[in-house]
């Protein structure tokens, strides 16, 4: 069947709408109002503030009115005219209670009333629930209110409070949204008198709409939807890029770029470029699912914005967080708000995407293979993640596309490449943990960035003061740069050190075991004759061929039975401190790794120093490239004298090591250090003597059925720091159970003997009284205090006293 259509439209404020139509009704088939949801946060502040803009101009301005585009739907023409929108519902619902709340503002009601209510019903309606039809009438015919709205009034909680609102009504999501969009309305214009005179004048009217309105056209409910799903609305994405076209064309309205052979607006420029060559670059990235890469672009823009911010200003820390904090990109009025729409973020986009579009697939590579930055993946990460994107990739991203777009006719790979080098070995190097960190790191790649197409000449010239990476990584990258810039021996060696998986670019242990270091601290440059250039270069290479010997791409090659830590120890205490407790080492963690171990610190003395002199010592006697390095730990470890002090049994026991299943320690003193299970002693502990005796004499000696009469030997962890760990010792007996418990005393042992009743307790006393060691204690215990060179022969003579004896 064809429908007899006819279409009429016009220019009119929304009173004028009801000189047209007798009602407005928002269609049964339609959505609730949405505007005014929580999570519309933005949508509706944007649109507020739009028409508040509009209503504040004064009189006469020629940018009035503010048009809201095109609202459209059918019109009824059996009985009273009615019109359903089509499109434009939430404008439509917003201007609505926009009228109710500054008619009441400035006491109208009446005036509203008057062309607004028909009986008791009022002409603006949903046919969505009949609560929504009844909570709009209610609006018009019951609220009463002789009181103006002030400051601190809570609109939703007066109406909420009145005695016609059901309480059923909240929830009803249209409702909801009304309540929460009246707060909202109430905010912004509750301090604004006059402006519902404004918002109805008619000659020469505020805000306006474009009606569409399509007559006779008798829409069934099933070409509704259709018609409906047909007008999907604006993405994110959609509105942000409108948006930003029109702030180009406002702000940059002198900037011009070359477009086609010809000169273009900025605007013109960018819209160009994001419907054709950048559409291409980015459809590569898109999500898969719904073909669309609008979060990724809003990513992309984002992360920039966050590179981008005066780094000098501490201000800017609270707007990099809330930027990397954000669940989603932010919207174009956020952007707005934090001034970040500017020429450096501007400048920056462009020329980025600029620089990476022209491939049939992906990104341009303008570094091509290198082993420091794979900007094909940087590029990847930064389109799909902006909370995830870690400080130090932000560092380097700030820096690859800073560079692109201060030396835009300079791309030249091989000093493009050098300055990448140099920033991802001071950015991997530098400890970042928070925003104010992020910053300065930002700063310093600020600081350098003038020099960054001759970044080697820069750091060779002499002291720099850099803030935002680590003071000795950029003392490192001076002296290797004065060392590439000498000759190319050095480049080789050093970019093979540099390039090593584990260190990665971290190598000043190298230059100071060889002797580099402190031979270019006393020159003060690297001008030394060349047959000394030779040995130190020699010696370089030598140490780093140690090095990758005990080092895969990875951290320390497994050796097994924790050889490499018993041998450093042998050499001294290298261990790293982990809060309360002190580390063995390991590949991963940053502050208790081989690479913190083997950096020392930037004075080049104290603890941190002697520590890695230890590494250089092992090193010294592990030959270069040698084929079984365990073999050579254990010979080391078997030749290494006795310590006299802790590291003694951590050295001849490996099951203490492995026991600590975080390889960490607690150290209280000498004498009291606990192994821990976990990292605190809330979780089972050792003690380190008792530990090692269990280890190395009682469970051997248990294993081969030496220790009758104690049938069960175990140790005995603790789990709290008010019970000391040890070793528990059971005897059955016919009708009881005695114990001996050993646990560390100062520079010895508690041997302590109990039984489970006191006719045996009084027994065991008097038999190993007889050798007149024994102290008795109160609950029926007897004590004997062990030095642990004695240790063995007061064992053996305590069970063989023991086995012996009838009286028990």
């Amino acid at each position: 069947m064809r429908h007899n259509t006819e279409t009429s439209s016009g220019e009119l404020t929304f009173r004028e709408m009801f000189s047209r139509y007798a009602t407005i009704e928002i269609p049964l088939i339609q959505r609730d109002y949405a505007q005014g949801r929580s999570g519309e946060h933005e949508v509706r502040s944007e649109f507020l503030d739009a028409l508040s803009g509009a209503l504040l101009k004064a009189p006469g301005d020629a940018t009035l009115p503010l048009n809201l585009d095109f609202v459209y739907g059918s019109v009824k023409s059996d009985g009273p005219q009615t019109f359903s929108p089509l499109d434009g519902q939430q404008r439509l619902t917003t201007l609505f209670l926009l009228h109710w709340y500054l008619a009441w503002r400035d006491g109208a009601l009446a005036d509203f009333a008057s062309y607004m209510r028909d009986g008791k019903h009022s002409r603006f309606t949903y046919a969505i629930r009949t609560s929504s039809e009844e909570f709009f009438d209610a609006l018009l015919t019951q609220w009463q209110s002789h009181h103006a709205p002030t400051v601190d009034m809570c609109v939703s909680a007066l109406l909420r409070n009145e005695p016609w609102f059901f309480h059923s009504w909240q929830r009803d999501p249209t409702i909801q949204s009304v309540l929460c969009m009246l707060d909202a309305i109430h905010a912004r214009f509750v301090s604004a008198p006059g402006l519902y005179a404004r918002l109805i004048q008619q000659e020469h009217p505020y805000i306006t709409l474009h009606l569409l309105e399509l007559r006779h056209f008798g829409l069934s409910d099933d070409l509704y939807i259709k018609m409906n799903a047909r007008g999907k609305p604006l993405t994110p994405f959609e509105n942000f890029k409108a948006k930003l076209e029109q702030h180009l064309g406002t702000l940059f309205s002198a900037t011009h770029y070359q477009l086609h052979g010809r000169p273009a607006t900025l605007k013109a420029y960018f819209s160009d470029r994001i419907d054709t060559v950048w559409a291409d670059l980015l459809w590569d990235y898109r999500d898969k699912e719904t073909n669309l890469f609008d979060e990724q672009f809003m990513r992309l823009v984002q992360n920039l914005a966050i590179t981008t911010r005066d780094a000098d200003i501490v201000a800017n820390e609270t707007l990099l967080s809330a930027m990397r904090d954000a669940a989603r990109p932010f919207s174009f009025r956020r952007f707005q708000e934090n001034d970040c729409l500017d020429a450096a973020l501007i400048d920056r986009l462009i020329a980025l995407l600029d620089a990476c579009s022209g491939e049939e697939a992906g990104m341009r590579a303008i570094l091509g293979p290198n082993p420091y930055y794979d900007e094909q993946r940087a590029f990847f990460e930064v389109l799909q993640k902006v909370k995830t994107v870690t400080y130090v990739q932000l560092i380097q991203f700030h820096a690859y596309s800073a560079y692109i777009h201060h030396h835009p006719t300079q791309l030249m790979p091989d000093r493009f490449a050098e300055w990448m080098r140099v920033i991802v070995n001071l950015s991997e190097n530098s400890y970042y943990n928070n925003n104010g960190d992020l910053r300065r790191g930002l700063a310093g790649v600020n600081l350098l960035l003038p020099h960054a197409s001759r970044i080697l000449d820069h750091l060779a010239s002499g002291p720099l003061h850099v803030g935002g990476f680590y003071g000795q990584q950029l003392r490192e990258e001076q002296l290797k740069a004065s060392l590439i810039l000498r000759d190319n021996q050095w480049r080789d060696a050093i970019l093979q050190a540099e390039q090593h998986g584990y260190f990665k670019g971290q190598i000043e242990f190298l230059l100071k075991f060889s002797g580099v270091l402190d031979t270019w601290k006393t020159c003060g440059n690297t001008n030394w004759p060349e047959a000394s250039n030779h040995t130190l270069l020699d010696r370089f290479r030598d140490y780093y061929q140690r090095a990758a010997t005990v080092f895969g791409p990875t951290g320390l090659h497994a050796f097994g039975n924790a050889r490499w830590e018993r041998a450093l120890l042998g050499r001294g205490d290298y261990l790293l401190q982990a809060g309360s407790n002190w580390h063995f080492g390991g590949n991963a963690d940053r502050d208790t790794s081989w690479k913190r171990l083997m950096r020392g610190n930037a004075d080049d003395c104290g603890k941190d120093a002697e520590r890695r002199l230890f590494v250089k010592e092992l090193l010294d006697n592990i030959p270069a490239g040698a084929a079984n390095v365990a073999t050579v730990l254990d010979q080391l470890i078997a030749t290494t004298p006795d310590t006299g002090d802790w590291r003694e049994p951590f050295i001849r026991c490996p099951e203490l090591i492995k026991y600590c299943g975080q390889k960490q320690i607690r150290y209280v003193s000498p004498e009291q250090i606990y192994l821990l299970l976990r990292q605190r002693r809330s979780a089972d502990h050792a003690e380190l003597h008792t530990y090692h005796l269990y280890k190395t004499m009682l469970e051997p000696m248990a294993a081969q059925d030496l220790l009758p009469p104690f049938g069960v030997t175990a140790y005995h962890y603790s789990s709290t720091d008010r019970e000391e760990p040890g070793i528990r010792m059971t005897w059955a007996l016919a009708d009881s159970t005695a114990h001996l418990n050993i646990r560390a005393a100062t520079g010895g042992y508690l041997f302590q003997f109990t039984a489970s009743d006191g006719k045996r307790t009084a027994l065991l006393g008097q038999t190993l009284a007889r050798d007149g060691a024994v102290m008795a204690l109160p609950e029926g215990r007897f004590e004997r205090y062990v030095a642990r060179p004695d240790v063995k022969s007061v064992l053996d003579g305590t069970l063989e006293l023991l086995r012996t004896t009838q009286s028990i």
